[in-house]
Formats: C-alpha cells, sequence, structure tokens
C-alpha cells in the first residue's frame, strides 16, 4: 500500500524541468546524464541527425561534447500537457572561426512517464544552409589537408576521437579562410 502512495520522483517531472535538467547536463555534466533523461523508445531530431535509440544518442552526445558543444536555453513556451515547445541556442568550439554564431534550435519536447520521449530540433533555412556550407568546406579542407589524421579519427569509433578531429579541421578551414586560402 505505501508503494501504491509513493509518486515516483521521474514520474513528478514537468516538461519545464526536464528541459532545464537537459541544459543542465549538456552544461555540466556526462553523456550519461544526457541520455539518462531520455526514454528507452525516443525520436531525437536535430537537422539532418534522426535518432531513435540510446546508445546512438550517446554516440552522438559525446561527440557534441567533445567539440565543446553547448546548449543555453533562451525561451520556454507553458507546459501544454506532457509537451513544451522552446527556443535553444547550441554554440561549439568551431563557432569563433565563422560568423554564423550560436545556432538557434526550435525544440519541441515530450515527454512520458518523467522521461524525455521526444526531442525535435529545427533551425531556420538559412541557419541550416549556412551551417552546409562551412560544413562542406570543412570536410573538403580536412580532406586535402589532414588526410591521415581525419581517417584514423573517423575509421576509430571513438566519438570522442571524431569530435576532436572535426575541431581541428573547422579551426584550420578558418584560419585558411581568414588567410584568404581558397578551400580545395
Amino acid at each position: 500500500f505505501q508503494s501504491v502512495q509513493m509518486l515516483d520522483s521521474r514520474q513528478a517531472r514537468l516538461p519545464r524541468e526536464l528541459v532545464d535538467a537537459y541544459v543542465e547536463a549538456w552544461a555540466h555534466g556526462t553523456t550519461a546524464d544526457v541520455v539518462d533523461l531520455f526514454a528507452d523508445e525516443i525520436e531525437f531530431q536535430l537537422a539532418t541527425q534522426y535518432i531513435t535509440n540510446r546508445p546512438v544518442l550517446a554516440w552522438y552526445v559525446e561527440y557534441w561534447k567533445a567539440g565543446g558543444g553547448q546548449l543555453a536555453l533562451v525561451h520556454c513556451d507553458p507546459d501544454l500537457g506532457n509537451t513544451i515547445r522552446c527556443d535553444l541556442d547550441f554554440s561549439h568550439d568551431c563557432d569563433p572561426w565563422f560568423d554564423l554564431g550560436a545556432l538557434h534550435l526550435n525544440t519541441k519536447f515530450t515527454i512520458r512517464q518523467g522521461k524525455i520521449q521526444k526531442a525535435i530540433a529545427t533551425m531556420s533555412p538559412a541557419d541550416f544552409l549556412a551551417l552546409s556550407e562551412v560544413i562542406e568546406g570543412m570536410f573538403a579542407w580536412a580532406g586535402a589537408n589532414m588526410q591521415e589524421d581525419w581517417a584514423e579519427a573517423y575509421a576509430s569509433g571513438d566519438p570522442g576521437a571524431r569530435g576532436r578531429a572535426d575541431v581541428q579541421a573547422c579551426v584550420g578551414y578558418g584560419q585558411a579562410l581568414r588567410a584568404g586560402t581558397p578551400a580545395p
């Protein structure tokens, strides 16, 4: 009888509380802290990345954390039952090398049984195009200027190694652009 009366603390969490915990885990927690906020069956989308399981989400979070990825909460609408829409800004160690600034993400969270079941983030078409152009140039630059390091990081399967290699590539590409060296 007593266990029926006790409410699981995860079930008591409101959508806004879970969004705050999500942002806090990105800022000060581990990959496991971020992933543990999600249900077993998930939908996570950021731009073209669509993830439906926790192990892949863990790889993705580890990759972005290795590159200095940070989320900032800008604004949230009021909770609507088990959903909430929030504006998040995502920054990365590559940001200082390009004029993109933080990426603004319009994110809708769906909460089930005290866990995030869905986090669908979109960005404006203009931001997506600008980001795509930078990534395309960075990949071309890395392929021409750091083939061995790049290939080793990508072949390792280690998301941290790949994230660090991508930061090295974007810094190198950014420096080349500032020096007036065209991308390959």
